[in-house]
């Protein structure tokens, strides 16, 4: 009922055609100004943001400013609630759209610079920059995809040939697809519904079909990569490959070389501080535990960063005991304790959001459950 209400209410506004229309103006509700205005500015309005009710716009406002920016109806009024910044202390802490439920930047403005030319003028903004980029980029990956029927909005795809660097994107083989909503973009999965990975993996890989083994008996000499489960010795037996995966494009196996060993817990405990990095309460009574030790001689170790679930092919819940028990049945090792330290030292740069674990042996926290260092 809820669906075909909106579906009615959206016909009688005609707001696509109102989508359309771009041009408008950001208006700034000030820290602590009356939440009222915030709320009667959107009231009426399919706006879909959380802050068009009086509770939320009063703890807006509260912590700090909203700016919104409205589009101009047919009649050149912007009165039409397209996108939302709130913030707190002159930086953005979130930004969110109006286009659906998920809170995404409808495909209009994203194909502008509305935004952009926004978030250059705030200190933290380039964090966010990185949405409005990616979400153009979706933008013009799907008017390739899709041809729109303008009669009845219907999308038909049209399967076209997509270069190296459109499927990279597509497929987040080198970083993950930044929107403002909540959830990934819907129209992420509805492109690659449509798309054939196996074809596509040729394109990323830049391989023959007979230079991609997509299981162990078809490893041979000529093999230029590897899409399949994770078998004994893999990494031993495909040491010299660049591609491992064990699905495509999701189950990229990453793998990395990193020194490890020759300080003391004191110093490495001295090190993450004089970097400027946060210890936990919980890491750091692990770090000073009679369980914790450190290497005395440096030396470097290859790892292999991939999920739980290439571990057992499945998507089932595991324990800590059997993901051990199944990784030494792949002669894998569990690292040694020191190596996530050395990994968060390393890794400066590591996406805002993002973590990994690292897998070693258990020390117990006080009051807490036997843990892992989570970087």
């Amino acid at each position: 009922m809820y669906a075909e209400t909106m579906k009615i209410l959206d016909q009688a506004a005609s707001q696509e055609k109102d989508l359309r229309i771009t041009a408008g103006s950001w208006r700034v509700f000030p820290h602590g100004s009356d939440p009222k205005a915030l709320m009667e500015s959107l009231a009426g309005k399919r706006s879909n943001i959380c802050i068009a009710d009086i509770a939320s716009a009063t703890a807006y406002l509260k912590a700090g400013s909203v700016e919104i920016y409205f589009s101009n109806n047919t009649a050149g009024r912007p009165v039409i609630p397209r996108a939302a910044i709130a913030i707190k202390e002159t930086l953005v802490y979130e930004m969110r759209g109006t286009w659906n439920k998920n809170e995404d930047v409808d495909p209009y403005i994203s194909q502008t610079h509305i935004l952009k030319d926004r978030l250059k003028d705030i200190p933290n903004g380039e964090l966010y920059l990185k949405a409005d980029r990616d979400m153009r980029q979706m933008t013009e990956l799907y008017n390739k995809s899709f041809r729109v029927d303008k009669k009845t909005g219907k999308a038909t795809y049209v399967n076209p040939s997509l270069t190296k660097d459109d499927l990279i994107f597509l497929y987040e083989i080198n970083s993950k697809i930044k929107n403002f909503g909540y959830q990934l973009d819907p129209r992420v999965q509805e492109l690659r519904s449509e798309r054939n990975p196996k074809e596509d993996a040729l394109v990323v890989l830049e391989c023959q079909p007979n230079e991609i083994a997509w299981n162990e008996k078809e490893i041979t000499k000529n093999t230029k990569a590897y899409i399949s489960p994770l078998f004994k010795d893999i990494f031993k037996t495909l040491a010299h490959l660049d591609h491992i995966y064990t699905s495509f494009p999701e189950g990229k196996i990453i793998y990395q070389e990193i020194e490890i060993g020759g300080q003391t817990e004191q110093q490495l405990e001295t090190a993450l501080t004089t970097a400027g990095f946060k210890i936990s309460p919980v890491a750091q009574h692990m770090m000073r535990s009679k369980d914790f030790s450190t290497q005395k001689k440096r030396e470097r170790i290859m790892t292999a960063c991939f999920r739980v679930r290439d571990l057992f092919n499945d998507e089932q819940v595991h324990t800590t005991y059997e993901v051990f028990k199944r990784a030494k049945a792949l002669a894998l090792e569990r690292c040694p304790a020191e190596t996530a330290i050395y990994f968060r030292l390393n890794d400066k740069d590591q996406p805002m959001g993002e973590s990994y674990d690292v897998t070693m042996e258990t020390i117990a926290a006080p009051g807490r459950d036997p843990g892992v260092f989570g970087v």
